[in-house]
């Protein structure tokens, strides 16, 4: 047995998603003596696992003999790690693997004698992430693995579910978590449509998810349309979404309509060469509780900035109800010209939709504009002076294409920036 003060240090230097085979060794180790540590590093090694990371080398004998012991861990008292663990993590296809496997160490989280123990509040299904991340394939699970799956997420203590890259992922597996408020789900498409699993059955009445928040990015729903909006209750507070089709926008004003009443946050992903928001039915001034509102925009690859007319058409309606009070406009610019500085084109007029006293007269409440352009080049120049000098340019263009005459003596607060960063996979949702 290792002295506390050891462990303590080995397990503040091992990550729960290890990189390579010396991390997943020590993981492996530090579990076999998590006996001795301290309440504050048992907490930082377990609160979120990986379990891909088992999964990943369950084929090898040594791993796999160790599943048992890792069981035997987790279900002892003295031991208390399965009260540490808040979140789960899997990555296809591991979750394929350990499900074949290994899926005792999934069983333990299901046990319905030992629920009274499972704090796991969140759980994230994702594939494994190439140069191109691959779908994951829900029929590939035999019936056993499905209703193990079923299982876990009928936990009590489950808030939060998260997809990414999935394909036919049963509907009635959301609908019947008791507890979720939270549902992520990225480049994932559901179904609603039964198998031949036994207690797992098809939706046959509309139920609402109760959640407060919901993240839709690029979402199949298949037989969505039966369903509408009507899926998710009236209780989002806090939605993000990309509309990049016309048939998005049509869908996501019925869900926006449908949550009028409570949505305080609102964050859309938009694409600028779509150019179909100024015929689509999305009426923000419609949100009554709205208080905070994102867009994300997407130039796609230009030489020079594409029209913003179309984009700018939607923030700010003309209605005395609107009730926004913070505006934040993110602009992620993929730029091909090897001179960035004639990227903004200062003969766009609809730029003026965003001036201070136009959004302060047409939104009374709105207390904050914040406008920052994200200038994805790998032509951006190395000496630092010089770059320093290209981005105050940029930001004074900004401004200029902005600010009118008016603007001097508005009170809003209203903050320009530009930013460069070199072309690399990101989330859908961050800068």
């Amino acid at each position: 047995m290792f002295p506390q003060e050891i462990v303590d240090n080995i397990v503040g230097a091992v990550t729960t998603d290890p990189v390579n085979a010396d991390s997943r060794k020590a993981l492996i180790a530090c579990t076999l003596v998590s006996q001795s540590f301290s309440h504050p590093a048992r907490k930082l090694l377990w609160s979120e696992v990986d379990l891909s990371t088992l999964a990943q080398r369950c084929d090898s004998a040594q791993v796999r003999n160790r599943v048992p012991e890792f069981c035997t861990l987790l279900k002892d008292p003295a031991a208390s790690l399965l009260p540490l663990i808040h979140s789960l993590r899997i990555r296809a296809p591991y979750l394929e693997r350990m499900l074949q496997v290994c899926p005792e160490v999934l069983e333990v989280f299901a046990a319905s004698n030992l629920q009274s123990e499972v704090r796991v509040e969140t759980i994230t299904l994702e594939s494994v992430e190439l140069p191109i991340s691959v779908e994951y394939l829900w029929d590939n699970m035999d019936w056993c693995e499905e209703a193990l799956m079923a299982k876990l997420f009928q936990l009590p203590s489950l808030k939060h579910l998260r997809f990414s890259h999935l394909a036919g992922v049963p509907f009635s597996l959301v609908v019947d978590c008791p507890s979720l408020r939270s549902l992520e789900a990225i480049h994932t498409s559901f179904t609603f449509a039964p198998r031949s699993t036994p207690g797992l059955q098809a939706i046959t009445q509309r139920r609402a998810l109760n959640l407060n928040y919901l993240m839709l990015h690029e979402v199949k729903l298949a037989g969505y349309g039966a369903y509408s909006p009507e899926i998710f209750a009236k209780t989002v507070t806090d939605l993000k979404a990309s509309i990049l089709l016309p048939s998005d926008a049509a869908a996501m004003w019925k869900l926006l309509q449908r949550s009028s009443s409570n949505l305080q946050s609102l964050e859309l992903l938009l694409r600028m060469d779509a150019r179909f928001l100024a015929q689509s039915p999305i009426n923000l001034g419609e949100l009554h509780a709205l208080k905070h509102l994102t867009l994300r925009i997407q130039t796609g690859t230009h030489s020079q900035m594409p029209p913003v007319d179309d984009i700018f058409s939607l923030p700010i309606p003309s209605t005395s109800h609107f009730t926004l009070n913070t505006l934040d406009i993110v602009i992620n610019a993929s730029v091909t010209s090897v001179e960035v500085r004639s990227f903004l084109d200062l003969q766009q007029d609809a730029w003026r939709a965003l001036s201070p006293s136009t959004v302060s007269r047409r939104s009374p409440a709105l207390r904050k504009v914040t406008v920052h352009m994200v200038m994805i080049t790998t032509k951006y120049p190395s000496d630092e002076e010089e770059g320093q000098g290209i981005q105050e340019l940029l930001e004074s263009k900004l401004r200029s294409l902005i600010f009118d005459l008016e603007d001097t003596s508005c009170s809003l607060s209203f903050d320009v920036s530009v930013a460069f960063r070199s072309p690399k996979r990101s989330h859908y949702f961050r800068d």
